[in-house]
């Protein structure tokens, strides 16, 4: 189990990943997202695996159209966490779920994030 302040760090992180999705100004999305997720780092879904600039890209995209949150808690163990998380659509007609999967590197940042949707 990890220790406390690496579990309030984790938790840091994943919140820092997911608010970059919801970030409306390009600067500071690429900050939120260079602070949590690894420039080497992968993001696999069922649509494929793709890195850091797409990543930051599909970020940029989405919160025109829906804003994401996480629901319930960030659970981690060791180098792992996993989170529930939800996109609703701006005007609330749409909701789409899933769980991600993330692997943890060594400076702390999101090194994989592995996408499972509802």
């Amino acid at each position: 189990m990890a220790e406390v302040a690496e579990l309030a760090q984790v938790t840091q992180v994943v919140k820092t990943y997911v608010s970059a999705y919801n970030e409306t100004d390009p600067d500071l999305k690429r900050q939120k997202m260079e602070a949590s997720f690894a420039r080497e780092g992968r993001y696999t879904s069922e649509d494929g695996e793709i890195g850091f600039d797409r990543v930051l890209e599909m970020a940029g995209e989405f919160h025109r159209k829906a804003v994401m949150e996480i629901v319930g808690e960030i659970r981690t163990w060791n180098e792992y966490a996993a989170f529930r998380w939800r996109f609703v659509t701006h005007d609330g007609s749409r909701e789409v779920g899933g769980v991600d999967l993330c692997e943890i590197g060594p400076d702390g940042r999101l090194k994989n994030v592995t996408v499972f949707i509802d």
